[in-house]
């Protein structure tokens, strides 16, 4: 009954996430006499069901661990649920949870991820119109749909998306699609302006130039008041410049850009867009001590809203109390989302083991059922 497994890929092209993990679930379980047997699962799929059924099987684990990439984590709690032992897993992947009552989640999902950022921005910051923009990836196509059904759910409308190739550099095109730079013939202003230019007969030359300046002078049709951007933050640190050259305007908390922007212009009144993002956009500190994405990104950057799914500055006594402990025992890493995952996955299963004594699965899975408001690095469990 003190006996805990973890599932992890401790070796081969994710092993720096599994070691992330297991420095956490270690620092938690310090001075405990619960007892870490640890399985690498290498990021193979059928490997990581092998090891729940050693974990469960052969060594007694009271409670497993793990495991983090989506399709391991899937056939692990499969596993889990059929050899009826509580399963934790530390995967995004949704409906995992869905699979049986043993098998329960500590990690931020994509849905939940799209459902804070759009209830904040329509109940804290007033929106009610979006754009999204997102890689054709797995991972940015739900996040976007999460996004835009959370939206559609509070009243929102979604007025523009755009999509672009995963391992694009350059985003011109997306953002001339954006504000209806892109496909000019269906603007009626401009259909209007051709119509001018035909009846002044100009010559082919001086009507070309004409064309020029008045695709150059066309405003931006700028619908949305905030845009989801889906992607990491070094694809956002390239995307951020790339709008404001078609002039979306995205630094709005920036009050002296603003005035200057007004008398560059002429115009009294600025549409303003606030970009949004999931918990991707977290960068580590660069050189300046700011995070990466503001050195990259600039001013572009600056008043954006993102999901974190760990905060090291909070003022939490639960997340203070880890980042001391954490410093004391690893004193240069860098403190990761999954350090902090690690870590209250571990205190919390040490916690019900020290005060609920379960001695069987079943227990101990009661026990996990039933928590609520366990303080966590990473907050509230």
């Amino acid at each position: 009954p003190k006996v805990v497994g973890a599932v992890l890929p401790l070796s081969g092209k994710y092993k720096a996430l599994g070691e992330a993990v297991m420095r956490g679930l270690t620092l938690a379980l310090k001075g405990s006499d619960v007892e870490l047997i640890a399985k690498d699962s290498q990021g193979d799929v059928n490997l990581a069901g092998k090891l729940v059924e050693e974990l469960a099987l052969d060594e007694g684990a009271i409670a497993i661990v793990g495991p983090l990439l989506s399709d391991d984590a899937r056939r692990a709690a499969l596993v889990a649920e059929e050899l009826q032992v509580p399963i934790i897993s530390l995967s995004r992947a949704e409906g995992l949870t869905a699979i049986g009552p043993h098998v329960f989640r500590n990690m931020l999902t994509n849905q939940q991820q799209a459902d804070a950022l759009a209830e904040y921005a329509t109940k804290a910051l007033g929106f009610k119109s979006f754009g999204v923009l997102y890689p054709n990836i797995p991972f940015g196509v739900e996040v976007a749909n999460d996004f835009w059904d959370a939206v559609e759910k509070r009243g929102g409308t979604l007025r523009a998306a755009e999509t672009y190739d995963h391992d694009q550099t350059t985003f011109t095109s997306e953002a001339k699609r954006l504000v209806g730079r892109y496909y000019m013939e269906d603007r009626g202003d401009y259909l209007e302006k051709l119509r001018e230019l035909r009846e002044q007969g100009l010559d082919d030359y001086h009507r070309r130039k004409a064309l020029e300046k008045v695709k150059k002078d066309l405003p931006p049709v700028i619908d949305f008041e905030a845009l989801l951007i889906a992607d990491s933050w070094q694809r956002v640190s390239l995307v951020a410049p790339a709008l404001a050259v078609e002039d979306i305007i995205t630094n709005a908390c920036d009050k002296k850009d603003l005035e200057r922007i007004q008398k560059t212009t002429g115009k009294d009144k600025l549409k303003t867009v606030t970009l949004l993002g999931p918990s991707t956009w977290s960068s580590p500190k660069g050189a300046s001590g700011d995070p990466q994405l503001v050195e990259r990104g600039g001013k572009y950057v600056l008043c954006s809203v993102y999901v974190e799914a760990f905060y090291e500055q909070s003022d939490r006594p639960s997340t203070k109390t880890f980042v001391s402990a954490f410093r004391e025992a690893h004193r240069d890493a860098t403190i990761t989302l999954l350090d902090a995952v690690g870590y209250d996955t571990g205190a919390l299963v040490r916690s019900i083991i020290e005060k609920s004594a379960p001695t069987s699965r079943a227990n101990f899975r009661e026990v996990l059922q039933h928590t609520k408001d366990f303080q966590g690095a990473t907050g509230s469990l």
